[in-house]
């Protein structure tokens, strides 16, 4: 049950609606969405976000401090450091980070997943919360279900309209300000600190739990930092697409254009450019050279990384659509974000496809930087 609540919301924090139009914005430091302004299914991502007006459809938004004053029609999906939604949003909220405060109401559910979170007495949450943390402290209102994986702390101070269910607390608290309608059941070494029993109307069910199931922690980190890595990629690729359009088209059809000599050239590169290096290294002469090949090489993965879910969107959309062209815009990045996040999930043979397509795109890069090259020299 406890990889099933993780599962679910790493699939719905990286899957954003589809939509006829996007708004993109990718700055350094700050990026702010003021009072005048009224976007449409916003993607933004800087150092500190800032989103003052309110949006029409989804917002999605990455930064190291995340504040979101304004009203959301649809979805909230955020990932930072700090985040802090005091505005509401008309369907889900959607949160990864470490310091993480709703203050706003909430059409849908609230999926989060932080060090510490904290719902405060302001926020109306209308359907259910779905959580795992270090420190959770609910303290609004929730008309629907409570379901946490794991946390270290839980304090429960406000209304909630069904049942709360906990897989693993080391401290649970429930203060006399909370009034819980269903069943309170829980897994922990310790017995909770409840102030008043008869405020939860539906009983009281305590297993203890002698060894807390650490192991599940590590699939945890596992599971967020794998969508941290696809968020990331989903806004990079958007903003790559936006920004370079004509150099995403040109990937796309060169990656299928040559595919068996992309796939040579991205195993080579993956595997021989290493042993090259070292070789250059040992020659001590050649450690100049080793450290820019090195560098090239980094450059390289990374870049083939990124460009993976591109190439994987592009046929697929090229498939479905029965199209001649490969498409390289915004639809096929967030469809080949969303199978490349998938494909890491299943076992064996999602990862192995994820490797074929990532030599696929690392092959066409080779190639590129390998002509870039030869006419640098011609």
């Amino acid at each position: 049950m406890k990889k099933i609540y993780i599962s679910i919301i790493s699939l719905l924090l990286i899957a954003p609606t589809f939509a006829l139009a996007a708004e993109i914005q990718f700055k350094e430091t700050s990026a702010t969405i003021d009072k005048s302004q009224n976007p449409k299914n916003l993607y933004v991502a800087s150092q500190t976000v800032n989103i003052d007006g309110n949006v029409s459809r989804d917002l999605t938004a990455a930064g190291n401090s995340v504040n979101v004053d304004g009203n959301v029609e649809g979805s909230t999906n955020v990932a930072g450091t700090s985040i802090t939604i005091k505005g509401n949003t008309g369907n889900n909220v959607r949160a990864i980070g470490q310091n993480i405060v709703v203050q706003g109401n909430v059409g849908g559910d609230l999926l989060t997943a932080g060090q510490i979170i904290v719902q405060e007495k302001s926020s109306l949450v209308t359907g259910d919360i779905l959580a795992v943390g270090n420190t959770i402290e609910l303290d609004g209102k929730i008309m629907g279900n409570v379901r946490i994986g794991a946390a270290s702390k839980v304090v429960i101070r406000g209304d909630i309209g069904g049942f709360v269910q906990i897989e693993a607390v080391k401290d649970l608290t429930v203060e006399n300000s909370a009034l819980i309608a269903g069943k309170l059941t829980y897994k922990s070494p310790n017995t909770a600190n409840i102030a008043n029993e008869q405020n939860i109307k539906g009983g009281v069910e305590y297993k203890k739990q002698a060894n807390p199931d650490f192991n599940f922690n590590f699939k945890q980190v596992w599971y967020w930092s794998l969508f941290v890595k696809s968020i990331v990629l989903l806004i990079v690729l958007l903003i790559a697409v936006y920004l370079v359009p004509r150099f995403a088209r040109n990937f796309v059809n060169e990656t299928y254009k040559r595919i068996w000599p992309n796939l040579g050239w991205g195993a080579f590169t993956l595997f021989v450019l290493p042993i090259i290096g070292v070789i250059l290294f040992i020659t001590l002469i050649g450690i100049p050279f080793a450290v820019i090949l090195g560098l090239i090489y980094l450059l390289m993965a990374i870049s083939a990384g990124i460009l993976t879910p591109l190439a994987i969107g592009s046929l697929v959309m090229k498939l479905v659509n029965k199209s001649t062209a490969y498409a390289a815009d915004w639809k096929a990045v967030v469809v080949g974000a969303i199978i490349a996040f998938v494909l890491q999930l299943i076992p064996v043979i999602g990862p192995l496809v994820l490797f074929v397509f990532f030599l696929f795109a690392l092959g066409e890069i080779a190639l590129t930087v390998w002509g870039l090259f030869k006419k640098q020299r011609a």
